[in-house]
């Protein structure tokens, strides 16, 4: 692929390339960030994302695990009629709040300065899936969590290796259920199917002698106590029976990642996770997956590729991305600077948008592209703009005084500004005349409060 040199970096990289990159190797910045990251250069800012860091953002990297201190209540949905003594008695209720508490936990790193870490995290609980619906133990998704914080731009190989031995993942495969006289092959097929080699680029007898190898592994499965204590976060190494399982496991692994095929699958999944779903190109595909092999295994090897690659700054890749409920929800966040996330909204997002995190729906992780939107979700989409741009009114949030004033001595620059702000694409003619129009009327902040809103609930503010 064809990257920015050195001599024409200057002239092509333009701010509006910096909040692509944000948005998409990160979940955006606020305009700090943005004109920090433009004034970095593409190349210091892509070495800063690499090493999980947001471009601009102040204060030092969180790559420590979450620590989640247990919410005693849930917020209410819109027109939620329940009463608090109502839900007391629900008996999914502890489970709710387990659940929302992780989510409210991550989402908060997420808006927070280690954005391209999190959305590296994001992109391996979407591939090496597990859901807490199953594992029940907030201390067993809490230790895989931090496994793909630990491994997230690092080596692949040794993931696969870890997570198929990561207490979480023995739990939602049932690998600990294996037995030699009745050999498990889901896991097995999971490994070779969704983790390293892909549909059919493999034998079915391969799955067979997986099937045989990994038996024996033991996992206590010990009460979720919240909350949880360190022994719920030791490896399952101190159980019985793992020293020699640990080797026999690795060399099997290795054997899986000497076959040909093995990469080409996760650089795709990288490439319709961070640049498109549709424009995939088989040959740069086969070419990264060469370049992955050939750095020891070393993700940060292949985004390093795509992200100085014109091809990621085309326009036919920028603005042309369907947000997932998650990456909607952060970066409207980013764009609103607000510096905490609303649980209101981060509830309803969860609960509505159809991305519960820590909740995957099955083995494959969640699909993405069109299927985040449908008649429900664009409808909830809109509802959660309006409680997010309500708090950010209430809250007389910074961005809403910066772009009154913008508008107020210039009211052409600060349309531009505001449209650039929260757009990311070029808008048609009838649409630029009425925003024009709107500007006219805009005669005090709250006037740019609703204005927002409107944008927020545009077609256009669906893609990043």
């Amino acid at each position: 692929m064809e990257e920015f040199s050195k001599q024409t970096e200057k002239s092509e990289w333009t701010r509006k390339h910096a909040a692509h990159l944000l948005k998409r190797s990160s979940f955006s910045g606020s305009r700090y960030e943005i004109d920090e990251c433009h004034h970095l250069g593409l190349a210091a800012s892509v070495e800063l994302i690499l090493k999980g860091q947001q471009p601009g953002a102040v204060g030092k990297l969180d790559s420590s695990r979450l620590e989640p201190k247990f919410l005693l209540s849930l917020p209410t949905l819109p027109n939620e009629k329940k009463t608090s003594s109502q839900r007391s008695v629900n008996v999914n209720d502890r489970y709710e709040r387990k659940l929302f508490t992780l989510q409210m936990e991550w989402l908060q790193r997420m808006l927070d300065n280690g954005g391209p870490l999190e959305k590296m995290v994001l992109f391996w609980h979407g591939m090496l899936t597990s859901s807490y619906i199953k594992v029940q133990s907030v201390g067993f998704m809490v230790r895989q969590n931090q496994l793909f914080r630990e491994l997230a731009l690092g080596d692949y190989r040794e993931l696969v290796k870890r997570v198929l031995l990561d207490p979480a993942m023995i739990v939602y495969l049932d690998i600990d259920m294996n037995k030699r006289s009745k050999p498990n092959e889901n896991f097995a097929r999971e490994l070779l199917e969704l983790f390293t080699l892909g549909e059919g680029n493999y034998a079915p007898s391969l799955i067979k002698k997986i099937a045989r190898e990994i038996v024996g592994i033991k996992l206590a499965r010990n009460e979720d106590n919240f909350p949880y204590g360190e022994d719920d976060l030791k490896g399952i190494e101190t159980n019985s029976g793992f020293a020699d399982q640990r080797r026999r496991l690795s060399e099997l692994v290795d054997s899986v990642f000497e076959l040909p095929v093995c990469g080409e699958l996760l650089v795709r999944r990288l490439w319709k996770f961070y640049v498109s779903e549709d424009l995939v190109n088989e040959d740069e595909i086969k070419v990264l997956a060469y370049d992955l092999r050939k750095s020891g295994w070393k993700v940060s090897t292949v985004l390093r590729k795509i992200f100085l690659s014109k091809k990621f700054y085309n326009t036919s890749v920028m603005a042309q991305q369907i947000k997932s409920p998650v990456q909607y929800l952060v970066q409207a966040h980013k764009e609103l600077e607000m510096l905490s996330i609303d649980p209101k909204s981060a509830y309803y997002a969860m609960q509505k948008l159809g991305q519960s995190l820590f909740n995957p729906p099955n083995v494959s992780g969640w699909k993405a592209g069109k299927t985040w939107i449908n008649g429900t979700t664009i409808s909830a989409r809109y509802e959660l703009s309006k409680m997010m741009s309500s708090v950010a009114i209430k809250q007389k949030s910074n961005i809403i005084k910066k772009m009154f004033d913008l508008i107020a001595k210039n009211e052409l620059l600060g349309r531009k500004i505001l449209l650039d702000h929260f757009i990311g694409t070029s808008l048609p003619a009838s649409k630029s005349e009425m925003f024009t129009a709107m500007v006219k009327r805009v005669k005090n902040e709250e006037h740019v409060g609703i204005f927002m809103l409107y944008l927020m609930c545009m077609p256009e503010y669906q893609l990043c």
